[in-house]
């Protein structure tokens, strides 16, 4: 999980880029980030539970309002 979002983090700052200064800021940013989601993932994934059980209930409330 870590290793993935420090690769998005890289892709989406540095992109395709072909500059040697920002390829290395790029390792930069993605070491980081996987550092800190590695750090935090228990915290990381309750958070993420949180939000898909209060977006699914309440489609489920809706639907049952209608």
């Amino acid at each position: 999980m870590g290793m993935s979002a420090g690769y998005i983090a890289k892709k989406l700052v540095i992109g395709k880029s072909e500059n040697v200064i920002q390829n290395m800021a790029g390792n930069v940013v993605e070491m980081v980030v996987s550092r800190n989601v590695m750090r935090h993932a228990a915290e990381i994934r309750s958070v993420g539970l949180f939000l898909l059980k209060s977006i699914f209930s309440s489609s489920k409330a809706q639907s049952n309002q209608e």
